[in-house]
């Protein structure tokens, strides 16, 4: 009823109860807000009527409500062991694939509970080495694998040198900022014309051909605003 305060009896420990306000007929959302009491950790919260009409007062945030049940068994059930072989390290063994949750990047990720995810890569390394500042990177270049003997730590730089040593760091063409294929490159080489004609032919800035005739970087830059009005 409208103006009603709400009653609170613990019943068990950690545990708190609405009277018969609560039970008997609901509560106003006019009525007035009021405190309880976490049935998880016990730590007292203010509630508002429509929260209580709702059912959303028994617990103060939504780690309580969804706490951690097993998360190194949830893990496994979702590892599939009998994964490919790397084709560039088949001495490593085969992968272990993770099958569940996929980040749009292709890293499998794990919610460990409390309303936490994290990669399923560096969860595997956390239980088999212990928690790490730093990268947690993959030696088989699967990036579903979680198998602690694919995984190796180390810095971002560590991780760009990794890329390079195997040919899969993107560059000339396959740069995501190259503007020109090998072949356009190879033609602005060898073109007599002065280089605002040629960038003209290409729709690449003068300076852009500059650069490839000095033989340097054929990677367009990254204007700024000024630079692109």
């Amino acid at each position: 009823m409208p103006g009603a305060a709400l009653c609170y009896r613990k019943s068990a420990p950690g545990v708190a109860e609405t009277t018969r306000a609560l039970t008997h007929g609901r509560i106003s959302s006019m009525s007035p807000s009021t405190f309880c009491q976490c049935r998880r950790c016990g730590k007292s919260f203010r509630v508002y009527a429509s929260s209580v009409n709702k059912r959303n007062h028994l617990y103060c945030s939504q780690s309580c409500r969804w706490p951690a049940r097993d998360p190194e068994g949830r893990f496994w059930r979702h590892v599939n062991k009998d994964g490919p072989i790397p084709a560039h390290m088949p001495h490593l063994g085969r992968c272990w694939v993770w099958e569940g949750a996929v980040h749009n990047r292709g890293y499998g990720v794990f919610n460990e509970g409390n309303a936490h995810t994290v990669r399923v890569h560096r969860f595997s390394w956390r239980l088999h080495h212990g928690e790490t500042s730093l990268k947690v990177l993959h030696r088989c270049d699967n990036r579903r694998c979680v198998r602690p003997e694919h995984l190796f730590v180390g810095t971002n730089k560590d991780n760009t040198d990794d890329c390079k040593a195997k040919g899969r760091f993107p560059t000339n063409e396959r740069h995501w900022r190259c503007k020109l294929t090998n072949a356009q490159v190879a033609a602005i080489r060898d073109d007599p014309r002065d280089a605002a004609t040629v960038a003209t032919d290409f729709r690449v800035s003068k300076e852009h051909v500059q650069r490839i005739l000095r033989m340097g970087t054929r990677i367009a830059p990254v204007l700024t605003t000024t630079e692109r009005r």
